[in-house]
């Protein structure tokens, strides 16, 4: 039987000096840019336990050059006490250099890079903007307990209250933003729009808030959940998204925001992708992104037999985040 293991009891065994630790990092990483301290050419290298954070790691990939990068502690964890430790947010200081080599072990993941000077680690940042296909991309994950098994979300999905529900919030803010500004460039008349992991339903109600012509459809695993949600969206379903309640090719859009770290497994990822994907038209859209990293990688999506847009989207603030925009091949959505 497969063990699930919940992010908001992991946050709780989190130790403060972890914290602290974490907080130096950001504070070092920070000056160290600032000040340009870096040394062109040396060869460095970082590490992570499994148990540790490993998932800090990221991957930058413009053309036909990868460059590494770890994430630093959010503002939304250390400002508002949300859960674990970063956002989906990458700035210039996180990226570490121009990847060499990571090598994983029984213990952990180590990677290799090589240092570049500050302009070039900003050029890194000013081609991930600019470039559509340019991607940001998350190889390991955490494992955690003696079973070294995947942060995850339990069966019946996460307790909920008004709390954590204002911390949910908090951490898609931009996201949300982001979300609504994508569907300017879309004829949103009549627009039917499904979330099929809608949590407290604030996202769909925000994004009917900006575009009140669309539709809005609902679902998620968890029946706290969905009472959160009542009179945020038009529709809403209690269910596994393995089991999506919107007809097949029935939808013309479809925001992913659960196929992430830390809500589900890497395995799983791609079975409830496909699932969800039959109730989208031919020629409709799906935007995939999250508060913790998508499991899901470009090659996979185009394997899909889906055409990836554009795979980043850069914040109001100047960082840059996973966002990606795909269309379901066959007769294109009229555009706005």
């Amino acid at each position: 039987m497969h063990k699930f293991v919940d992010i908001w009891d992991e946050a709780i065994k989190v130790s403060p000096e972890i914290y602290r630790h974490e907080y130096q990092e950001r504070e070092a990483r920070v000056r160290k840019f600032e000040a340009g301290d870096y040394h062109p050419g040396a060869i460095r290298s970082a590490n992570e336990r499994w148990d540790g954070q490993p998932h800090r790691f990221f991957i930058v990939k413009t053309g036909e050059q990868s460059f590494v990068g770890s994430k630093i502690l959010s503002d939304i964890v250390t400002k508002h006490g949300s859960p674990g430790f970063f956002c989906s947010k990458i700035s210039s200081e996180m990226i570490l250099g121009r990847l060499e080599y990571f090598q994983t072990s029984q213990e952990g993941v180590e990677v290799f890079y090589t240092e570049m000077e500050k302009r070039g680690i900003e050029a890194v940042l000013a081609s991930l903007k600019a470039s559509a296909t340019a991607e940001i991309h998350y190889p390991f994950v955490q494992l955690v307990g003696a079973d070294k098994v995947e942060i995850n979300t339990p069966g019946n999905g996460w307790h909920i209250d008004e709390h954590r529900a204002h911390l949910l919030g908090l951490g898609e803010i931009y996201l949300r933003r982001l979300s609504a500004c994508f569907l300017n460039n879309l004829n949103t008349r009549n627009l039917v729009v499904y979330d099929p992991a809608c949590s407290t339903g604030q996202f769909l109600f925000e994004l009917k808030q900006a575009h009140p012509g669309i539709y809005t459809i609902g679902q998620d695993i968890s029946a706290d959940m969905i009472r959160f949600a009542e009179g945020k969206a038009d529709e809403l379903h209690v269910g596994d998204s393995l089991h999506p309640k919107p007809a097949e090719k029935s939808v013309d859009l479809i925001f992913f925001r659960f196929l992430n770290a830390e809500v589900v497994s890497r395995s799983k990822a791609l079975d409830l992708f496909r699932s969800v994907m039959r109730c989208l038209k031919d020629g409709g859209y799906a935007v995939l992104f999250g508060h913790t990293p998508v499991l899901l990688n470009r090659s996979e999506l185009l394997g899909e037999g889906c055409r990836v847009h554009s795979c980043v989207a850069t914040v109001e603030d100047g960082s840059v985040v996973q966002f990606y925009v795909i269309q379901k091949e066959g007769e294109h959505r009229e555009q706005a």
